[in-house]
């Protein structure tokens, strides 16, 4: 093995750190981001909050998808700093070895050695950011189960409330009970007998 192979290997380790990082974790934001905007219109434009039922759900998917967003977060910042503890391993055992020319040869014991000092920190934090992100998955559906109960239940209640549309609409009045009537309305008048 060579400096260079050293250098092409720290690269292909951070660069497979990066790669599972760059489109997951953003499109994983993005959704959440999303579901939790239309969680606020659906409140504020087609359930009134005062008139919601399970807000309690509501709340805890809020509260669920903002901390799976956290944790993704999290989970970004942590491999951007195991790439960079990456490179600063190698370099401290290219400079300890005063390896600094591409074609030097490194000695087997060296490249063990080398490969040892890096895997002891890259397996464990590709183990972990795994663990991380299964987390935040799990945290996501279980928040968007909650807020989709909720908005189920809700346009259940708003369904069962609504009178029909296009029907008859049927009023009884009594003595001095009076009703507006637009032109388009067909009225019905009954008689006793």
């Amino acid at each position: 093995m060579t400096v260079k192979e050293i250098k092409e290997y720290k690269g292909s380790l951070t660069a497979d750190l990066a790669r599972d990082l760059s489109s997951f974790e953003t499109n994983f934001i993005l959704l959440a981001g999303g579901l939790l905007a239309f969680s606020i219109t659906f409140i504020k434009d087609i359930v009134k909050i005062q008139d919601a039922q399970g807000i309690c759900l509501l709340f805890l998917g809020w509260l669920l998808l903002a901390a799976a967003m956290g944790i993704m977060m999290f989970t970004w910042l942590y491999s951007s700093n195991a790439s960079h503890e990456i490179w600063r391993r190698a370099d401290s055992f290219m400079n300890a070895n005063r390896l600094f020319k591409d074609d030097i040869e490194l000695t087997d014991i060296q490249a063990e050695e080398l490969k040892k000092q890096i895997n002891d920190y890259f397996l464990p934090a590709k183990r972990n950011l795994k663990q991380l992100r299964n987390g935040a998955v799990i945290i996501f559906l279980v928040g968007l189960t909650a807020f989709a109960a909720f908005v189920g239940s809700n346009l259940v209640k708003e369904n069962q409330t609504k009178p029909p549309t296009g029907g008859e609409t049927r009023y009884l009045l009594f003595g001095k009970d009076s009703l507006k009537i637009n032109s388009s309305d067909t009225i019905l008048i009954l008689k006793r007998k």
